[in-house]
Formats: structure tokens, sequence, C-alpha cells
């Protein structure tokens, strides 16, 4: 029921079916349409073409900024009606002369009124793929690093930076840009530095111009008419992207009221001290309401709700458990009495509930924040204000770290809830049949790992040397690691390892596969099949199944419930009353008539540990309202259990049983052989020489004891190579 309640709690309240077609929507547009390299209406070039700071200009004049702000016609009419920088050329069945009229822009209309139901012509102003509305407009940041010095050598650096260099070096960022950063970098804004902002409400003209300016550093204006805020330092301008620059990121927020979402879309720009520039495009949304589509909202609700009770329920029961522990044997055996490993998995599904509550919370919490400056700057009209659009992406970024964290958690703690499946499988054998064959063979499988760790490492420090020059999922031991992981699980790509030679990568690809693939998973698997076929005869095919045992014990519940049968519980209960009358009369002077933690840990140990014999008759003595059947059917399933756990020993454990015996026996004839020896040699005193003769006679008939055993016992019962070297031992101490 909590593993249930859980899932539909977290699949419910991520609802990532409708997160998913958003995004890709917003990732596919800007990947696809975002072009630059206009030959008449064909754009060849997109975002990953961006190479240099001169292709990122390119692509953000003539790709992205006209694509998401636009001018509004590029929403109603197609490619061959649009005008602009590249018309269309006239279609063959229509006359130049007729295109240009029908084409004209004077004559198209920016917007359009529908017959639905609209408070505007459409499209208005911040459309973004018609149902996404853009807050704001393109929030353009970045990352600037300090001045560093270069790494040479300091005999070589005053002529290397006067004479030749004649500049500052930058330091690397906090991320790696030597590999493809991963999506975390993206996700992080990082400082925002240099903050401009390209805001739909700006026209056509200014828009171009701004971005001209950014990109030279106002050299057709001038620093008193720059459109480039950062740009301009005292008198001085200079452009936007410079030697400093790490990481740009154009952030677009948008709205889309009939999903109930907000997303921003991040295209983010890593500029390598190589001089090679990553690019990545990474969408966070989140909903204004936090708990789904309307469709599951009372699921979600419900989910929550049962989680919530089982956890006090949780709490609740192991707080009771230590509180009784204490109360009968005092808080220094809460170790001994109460750790153990499931109450321990018990403690971990409770104590990482907390930060998933915590984040839960916190997260609600922000996305309220969002709502709240929204609704504020709609109202306010601000919605073209920049401090307040900078308060609001602010927001925004905050709201997406509890969403990360919030997805970290939820994705961690099934596996708590797993580790309780467990422990309810624990009391079921047909189920406890995996974690029992891992126990088993636990030991087995930890040294044969090691012998598989060191193999492993040799292939992944090999691919670093040999191939992480050429590819970048070899560059570290990082990445190593996982690509031979996947290697080791047979996805690998022949071409790719060629690239540093057929013979090299062909003596690694064919050792790799003959040691790790071939032989050592195989040793694995025949380590897990030998323990799971022991535990699969140990448990016998006779062993219950889920089926049987629910309903044995749904009838138990019910017979107990109808008076018809004494819980086992009470049974237990009532030998454990009877044990402590009988100490408490017993050894009355002991406990002096007190109840406390002694007597009762007393009265418990000698119910489990009781050795005398008991029949149906005792238990009624006991028990007296136990009817005869139940009484009946206890005595036998105890009887079973027995057999079962301590079954009898075979004629070849008996046989080594036997020279245990034996073995024991010759070591307690020895031991009176040297006594009386020892007596012998004590010295000459009169009592010594009076005992002589007893001594001797003693002596005599215990060395004929061990020559009869050795020779009558062992012999006869095929065992003697089984103890030689000991019974030697002894005999050899014997006669010395």
């Amino acid at each position: 029921l909590l593993f249930t309640a859980y899932a539909c709690m977290a699949i419910f309240r991520l609802d990532h079916d409708e997160v998913f077609n958003l995004e890709l929507a917003l990732e596919h547009d800007i990947r696809e349409n975002s072009n630059f390299a206009f030959s008449q209406a064909m754009g060849n070039k997109g975002v990953d073409d961006v190479n240099s700071v001169a292709d990122f200009w390119s692509w953000m004049r003539l790709g992205v900024v006209p694509l998401v702000i636009g001018t509004g016609q590029e929403w109603i009419y197609s490619e061959d009606f649009r005008g602009g920088t590249h018309p269309a050329p006239a279609p063959q069945c229509v006359s130049a002369g007729a295109w240009a009229t029908y084409r004209g822009d004077a004559e198209l209309a920016s917007s359009v009124e529908f017959p639905y139901k609209s408070t505007d012509r459409l499209p208005i102003t911040g459309d973004y793929l018609q149902f996404n509305r853009i807050i704001g407009g393109i929030q353009a940041v970045q990352t600037v690093a300090e001045e560093d010095d270069c790494r040479v050598k300091d005999a070589f650096a005053d002529s290397f930076n006067d004479k030749w260099w004649k500049k500052s070096c930058v330091p690397h960022p906090s991320f790696n840009d030597n590999l493809p950063p991963e999506s975390w970098a993206a996700e992080d804004v990082g400082s925002k530095d240099r903050g401009e902002w390209l805001l739909v409400t700006t026209s056509q003209a200014n828009l171009t111009q701004k971005m001209l300016d950014m990109e030279t550093g106002c050299q057709g204006t001038g620093a008193q008419g720059c459109l480039c805020n950062t740009c301009v330092e005292g008198a001085n301008a200079f452009p936007w992207i410079d030697e400093r620059t790490q990481k740009v990121s154009l952030r677009v927020l948008v709205f889309n009221p009939n999903m109930g979402m907000y997303a921003l879309t991040s295209t983010v720009f890593f500029f390598a001290r190589s001089g090679h520039v990553w690019k990545d495009i990474v969408v966070q949304s989140f909903r204004m309401t936090n708990y789904g589509s309307t469709s599951t909202t009372w699921v979600l609700i419900v989910a929550m709700v049962i989680w919530c009770c089982i956890l006090i329920h949780m709490i609740r029961k192991e707080t009771q458990e230590i509180l009784e522990v204490v109360r009968r044997f005092g808080v220094k055996s809460i170790y001994d009495q109460y750790i153990g490993f499931w109450n321990v998995v018990d403690w971990i599904s409770i104590a990482g509930s907390i930060p998933v509550v915590t984040v839960w919370i916190a997260f609600d919490l922000s996305v309220s924040d969002v709502n709240q400056q929204m609704m504020s700057m709609i109202q306010s009209d601000l919605l073209s204000d920049e401090t307040a659009l900078n308060h609001l992406y602010s927001l925004v970024d905050t709201v997406n770290w509890w969403a990360r964290s919030q997805r970290y958690l939820l994705s961690t703690y099934p596996v708590i809830v797993m580790l309780r499946l467990f422990k309810s499988f624990h009391e079921q054998p047909r189920l406890a049949l995996v974690t029992r064959t891992m126990v088993w063979c636990g030991t087995d499988i930890v040294h044969f790992g090691l012998v598989l760790l060191v193999i492993f490492m040799t292939y992944a420090i090999s691919g670093v040397c040999l191939f992480g020059q050429h590819l970048y999922y070899y560059a570290n031991i990082e990445r190593a690691m996982h690509t031979t992981f996947r290697m080791f699980l047979g996805d690998s790509d022949w071409h790719d390892l060629s690239l540093a030679g057929h013979v090299p990568a062909g003596i690694y690809y064919w050792t790799f596969n003959i040691l790790l693939v071939m032989i050592a998973l195989n040793v694995l698997l025949a380590i897990i099949l030998d323990g799971y076929t022991h535990i699969k005869a140990k448990i016998g095919d006779d062993a219950e199944t889920l089926v049987s045992q629910s309903l044995e014990i749904y009838n138990r519940w019910i017979q107990v419930r109808r008076k018809q049968l004494i819980a086992i519980e009470g049974v237990l209960q009532a030998f454990q009353d009877k044990e402590v009358e009988r100490l408490k009369t017993e050894q009355f002077d002991k406990y002096n008539g007190r109840w406390d933690a002694e007597i009762l840990e007393e009265a418990q140990r000698g119910v489990l540990l009781r050795e005398d014999l008991i029949n149906v008759d005792d238990v009624f003595l006991v028990v007296p309202e136990m009817g005869k059947k139940q009484a009946r059917d206890l005595m036998k399933g105890g009887l079973q259990l027995y057999e079962k756990e301590y079954p009898p020993m075979t004629a070849e454990e008996k046989g080594v049983e036997d020279v245990h015996r034996d073995v024991g026996t010759i070591k307690s004839l020895v031991a009176e052989i040297r006594r009386d020896l020892q007596l012998r040699r004590g010295g000459a005193s009169a009592a010594a020489n009076a005992s002589e003769g007893l001594s001797t006679r003693f002596l005599r008939h215990n060395v004929r004891k061990l020559a009869a055993l050795v020779e009558d016992e062992l012999l006869e019962e095929d065992q003697f190579q089984a103890c030689q070297k000991l019974v030697m031992r002894h005999l050899g101490g014997l006669g010395r």
C-alpha cells in the first residue's frame, strides 16, 4: 500500500506526459527553425552550427529573435507571402507583377479577427507557437571570468606577454568546458553578468539596432546613443561578448494557459578556452497549481493522504516499540533489544520522507511566489519593466531549483520503499527466494567482485590512454568507467573505437569481450545460479505460494474476529504469564515480589528456549479457551516446522557426528593418562609412593580404553583416516 500510494503521488504530481509535450515543442522550434546563413528564403545553418562569435550574432539577428519575437506576419502567412529581407519568388502559374501586387506587405493585415471569443485581433503581441505567451521577452545574460595569468613558465612569461601575446588570459570556468557540459551546467544560469533584455514590445528596428550595438560595442552610434546598457563603461563602449565571456544564456519565459504551465527555455552557449563553442537547449517547466491536471487531482490528493497516514502509523509503531523496550529493559538495552536490520530500514524510510515533504512544501511556496509576482505585474502593467522581469525570472530560477531537487528525491525514495517490500518478502519463502539467494552467495560475489573490479578498471584506464584523445566518452576516468560498463553490457561502437587504429582497437576489443563478457560475466551468473539452486532446493517444492498464504492469513483473521481461534500472540502471552508466575513463586527472594524488566526478560527467554515436552493437554491448561482443533493443529504445525528447520541426520551425517564424539572421548582419555603420568612422576613423597599402584592401574586402564576406541570404533567405522592426525598427535604427546 505504501509503494502504490507513493507511486500514484509521484507520477500524478509530476504529470510528465504534458510536460514532455510542451518542452518538446519549445526545444524543437528553436533547434529546427532558428536558422541563419540564408540563400534566398532558405536558411542553411541552425543553432548547432554556431561555432564562433560571428555565428552567434548572425543566429541572433536572423534566426532566434525574428522567430521568437517576430514581426507578427510569420504567424499568419505562409512562406510565399512573407515579406522582409528574403521574399519568395513568384510561383510559375502567377505573373511577377500580379504576385508582387498580391504579396505587397502593405496590403496584408498584420492580424486577423476570428469569429470565436477574443478580446483582440490575432496574433496578439507576445504570442509564441499560437498557445504560448512570452512574458517580457528574451533575457540575455552571461558568466564573465576574471583575468588571470597565462599558464607559461616564469622565465618565459615576461617576454611572452610583452612582446608576443600582449593580452591577459582567462581561467577555466567552474564547469568542465573541455568536454560537452552536463545538463546541470546549462540549467544553472550562473552569475547573470551583463544582463540585457530584448522585449516583445520593442519595435523590430530597435531590436535590430540593439543587437548591432551589442555585437559591435556601439561603433555605429557611439556611447551616448548606445542601446546596449552593459556595453558602456564611462565614455567607452565595448562588445557584449569578449574573451572573458564563459557562458551565454538566452532565456525566454512563456506561459501556456491551456495547460496551466510556465516554461523557461534556455539556449546556452559555452565558450571554451580552446575556442570551441558548446551548445545546449534546456526547457524547465512547472505547473501553476502543482497538483497535476484536473482529471487526476483527486487521485493525487487521495494518494498523498494515504502516504502521510502510513508514515504517521510507522512513526507511532516504531516509537511504541522503542518506549516498550526502554520500559522493560532500560535505555541501554535499545541496541541489543531493538536495533535490527529491518528496524533500521523502517527508520530510513521515515527519515527519507522528511526531505521529500520539505522540498514538496518549498516547491509549492515558491510557485505561489511566482503566481503572485505575475499577477502583480499584470495588474500594474509591468510586463515590460526590466526590474520587475528580473525579479520574476529570479523567482522562476528558485522554482526550477526546487523542481530539480524534487525530481531527484522522488526518484530516490522508491529505493527505500523497495527495501521495505523486501522486509515483507522475507516472510514468504517463494518471494524471499531472490533475497536469500543474494545473501547466500554474497560472500562469493564480494570476492569475485574484487577480481572483476581489477579487470574492469584495467580496461577503463587502458581506454582513457588509447581512445581518450579521439573520443570524448573516454576523455577522463569517470566517462571511461561508464563507457566500459556499457561495453560490458554489449553496448559498443566499433566504428568509433577504430579511430585509434584497427590493430590496437582490435586487441582491446577482443580481449575485453573474452575476459569480461565471455568469462567473467558467465562466472558471475554461475555463482548466482548455484545459490539460487541451493535456496530453491532448501525451500522445497511444497513451500506455500503467495495466494495460499494470503488465504490462510485472511481465514485466520476472520476466525479470530469470530472468536473461533486464539491469536498466536495471545498463546505466547499466556505461556509467558505462566512463566512469570512460576519465576515469582520459585524465586521470590530474588525478585522480592517486584514486576520488573529482569523477570520479564527471563520469562520471555524461558518460554522461547524451554526444552521440556508439552502436549495438547498442557496447552489446554495454559489457554483453556482454545479449541481442541486449534491445539492439535498448533502442535502439528510446530512439529512440522521443527522437522523442517532441524531435519533428521542422514547415515553419512551420523557417521561424521560419531567421529566428532569419539575424538572428544579421545581427548578426555589423553588428558586422564597425562594426569596419571604426572602422578607417577610427581616425586618421592610418601603419598605418591602409596598411590603408585593405584595410578598404575588407572593408567593401564585408560590406555586400553584408548586403544580399544581407536581400533574397534574408528577402524570398524572406516573413519580412521578422518582423525588419524589428531589421534597420533595426542599419542605422540603421551609418549613424550
